[in-house]
C-alpha cells in the first residue's frame, strides 16, 4: 500500500499536518487475531480489517489481524507517526498463530509478553482496591452500612439521647426493613 494514495483518500480533515509527537501517540498491541479470544476482562481487543477501524480504538488496545489484513499491519507498522500510533508486538497471545508473515511485517517493533502484562495489570488492580480499602474512613464504613444500593438512606428507629451527658444514651439498633 502506498501511503500517499491513502492519505489522499482521507477526509481532509483526518488528515495529519505534522507527524504526532510520540507522546501524543496512541499505545497499542498488535497481535494475529486468535481462533478464540482470551477472557481475562482486562485488555480490549479489537480486530482490524481495514485502516479506518484504527481510527477510534482506545489507548492501551490490541489490534489483531487476520492474514488478509497484514497488509494494513504493514502500512500502521511503517507509519506509525504518520497515524499516531505506537505499537507494540504482543506475544504469546493464547491460541494466536505466529507466522512467519506476521514476524516479517513486525520485525521492527518492540515487544512486550502477554502473561506477564496480564500479571502486572491484576496486581496493579489488587494493590488499587487494597490502597482503596485502606483509605476509608470510619465514617465511609458506617457510612456503607446503613446506605442501601440505591442511594437511599435506613432511617433509624427508637434512637434517643437521654441524660445531661452526651455520653450517657441509649440505642436500639432497630432499622426499617428493606
Amino acid at each position: 500500500m502506498d501511503i500517499e494514495r491513502v492519505l489522499d483518500a482521507m477526509d481532509p480533515a483526518d488528515r495529519p499536518d505534522q507527524p504526532t509527537p510520540k507522546s501524543d501517540r496512541k499505545y497499542l498491541f498488535v497481535a494475529p487475531a486468535p481462533d478464540r479470544l482470551p477472557d481475562d476482562g482486562m485488555l480490549t481487543y479489537i480486530e482490524i480489517v481495514g485502516i479506518y477501524d484504527v481510527r477510534d480504538v482506545p489507548e492501551r488496545a490490541v489490534l489483531l489481524f487476520s492474514r488478509e489484513s497484514f497488509a494494513v499491519l504493514k502500512l500502521l507498522a511503517e507509519n506509525q507517526i504518520v497515524f499516531g500510533v505506537e505499537l507494540h508486538q504482543l506475544v504469546g497471545l493464547p491460541e494466536a498463530d505466529y507466522s512467519l508473515d506476521f514476524d516479517q511485517v513486525t520485525w521492527n517493533l518492540e515487544k512486550v509478553s502477554y502473561a506477564p502484562l496480564v500479571s502486572e495489570i491484576s496486581l496493579a488492580m489488587e494493590a488499587q482496591r487494597q490502597v482503596e480499602a485502606a483509605s476509608q474512613t470510619m465514617h465511609d464504613i458506617e457510612r456503607q452500612q446503613y446506605t442501601r444500593q440505591d442511594g437511599s438512606v435506613r432511617e433509624q428507629k427508637g434512637f434517643k439521647v437521654t441524660g445531661a451527658s452526651s455520653h450517657e444514651h441509649s440505642e436500639s439498633n432497630e432499622t426499617d426493613e428493606e
